[in-house]
């Protein structure tokens, strides 16, 4: 673990996001204002990769909490021993029945989640690993703010490594199936930026195809798709894997559906490890491959 400082982490991370609070908000018609504020010499001792992901991922929630454009309000400080990332909104704020449920495990007992929201529980494990907190204060309709505390380091800075990209561990042989041949082009290129071998399929009778012939660590699949759906390739994927005598890779399901239209219970029967909903942008794409992927490891 080296030293590094939390202030240029920070800033980092706000560059890295801007496509969501800025080119993705301006795309839908809406204006969001982020103000970055922060202080020098916010030395911590951990691995910045995680930080900076925990950053960026406060930052696309509080960002999804302006659906008609607001405030965002980030400030990384020093206060005696500790160091603080604030990250802050004046959206539609958090009900209070929902505060003890939005750092609760990734994984529900059924094997399945919806992707909305599943970001802080990993970035509570993330701040856990760094002996910090992470805490959040809202009142439903009055905007929302995180607040990550981290243990400040005295040393001097050993090596800083500015990150350029959230990596969810390099080298996985991932299984692209999408009928929708520019959805499946900007998966691929999300993946394969971030260091992954994909191999794409425009139909579940061509993806199952490639499964039986290459050795696949991880398969993303569209839920709606014409000739086999989404549920019926997991299923697939299900029986082939046991048949075959093989580990079944991790399998998460895209869909456009709402979620009242989901029926959870089949869709955890057929295989389907995790659902994210469409559009998922490249930061939780990459994190939801790093839990599923290498959960075990």
């Amino acid at each position: 673990a080296a030293v590094f400082d939390v202030a240029i982490t920070t800033t980092n991370a706000v560059e890295f996001a801007k496509p969501i609070w800025k080119s993705q908000a301006e795309k839908n018609g809406v204006k969001i204002e982020l103000k970055l504020n922060v202080s020098d010499h916010c030395f911590v001792r951990g691995n910045e990769d995680e930080i900076f992901e925990a950053i960026v991922d406060l930052i696309k929630n509080a960002s999804e909490a302006l659906p008609d454009g607001g405030n965002v309000q980030v400030r990384t400080f020093a206060q005696a021993d500790e160091v603080l990332i604030q990250v802050g909104d004046d959206g539609m704020g958090i009900p209070a029945d929902e505060l003890p449920k939005l750092f609760q495990p990734f994984w529900s007992t059924r094997g399945v989640a919806i992707g909305k929201g599943m970001g802080l529980a990993v970035v509570h494990g993330l701040i856990k690993r760094h002996g910090g907190v992470i805490s959040v204060q809202s009142k439903d309709g009055d905007g929302a703010t995180f607040t990550i505390r981290l243990p400040l380091a005295k040393d001097p800075i050993e090596k800083t490594e500015q990150p350029t990209k959230i990596l969810s561990r390099q080298g996985a042989r991932i299984l692209v199936i999408d009928d929708d041949e520019t959805v499946a082009g900007l998966l691929e290129k999300i993946l394969a930026t971030a260091g992954h071998e994909v191999f794409k399929s425009y139909s579940g009778a061509d993806g199952l195809d490639i499964l039986q012939k290459e050795s696949i660590d991880f398969i993303i699949c569209d839920l709606g798709m014409p000739g086999l759906n989404g549920r019926q390739v997991g299923a697939a994927v299900q029986s082939w894997s046991r048949k075959a005598g093989v580990d079944k890779p991790p399998f998460l399901l895209l869909t456009g559906w709402g979620e009242q239209d989901l029926k959870l219970e089949r869709i955890a029967a057929s295989g389907t490890d995790a659902i994210a909903a469409k559009p998922i942008n490249s930061a939780t794409l990459l994190r939801i491959v790093r839990e599923m992927t290498f959960r075990n490891s």
